[in-house]
């Protein structure tokens, strides 16, 4: 029966919750600040290279065999590749980043609380009033 109470679309997507919707923000804010964390991290960390390489334009290199040398001999797998620690958690930003993403987050969670809230009175204004009997 099409058009009726009992029917309803298979792409038919239900309205979050309350706290779906904090979660998704929660998740997805940390996931923002960690990619401008390492962006700002990768961005200053070419500075500097960029910086060392200007100051040692001058200054004779070693040659490759040198450094070759200057490493210890691992033979491994032939590979001259270094064992490097992993940390997958972005590096704290500077003073003024940090601020700007905590009063981006506060600024996030007021609006989407007050969304909630709002949501919440629309709600109970559409809810069907019960009589009650006087004595």
């Amino acid at each position: 029966m099409f058009g009726g109470w009992n029917y309803c679309s298979e792409k038919f997507v239900p309205e979050p919750m309350g706290e779906d919707i904090t979660t998704d923000l929660i998740n997805g804010f940390r996931r923002f600040k960690d990619a401008v964390r390492w962006k700002l991290f990768f961005k200053l960390l070419q500075e500097e290279k960029d910086k060392e390489t200007q100051s040692n334009g001058n200054i004779a290199n070693n040659t490759q065999e040198e450094e070759q040398e200057q490493q210890p001999h691992n033979p491994g797998l032939k590979t001259n590749l270094k064992l490097t620690k992993i940390n997958l958690s972005a590096p704290r930003a500077d003073d003024e980043t940090e601020r700007f993403l905590l009063q981006l987050e506060e600024e996030l969670l007021k609006q989407a609380l007050d969304k909630i809230e709002a949501k919440g009175r629309n709600n109970k204004s559409h809810e069907p009033t019960t009589k009650t009997e006087k004595p």
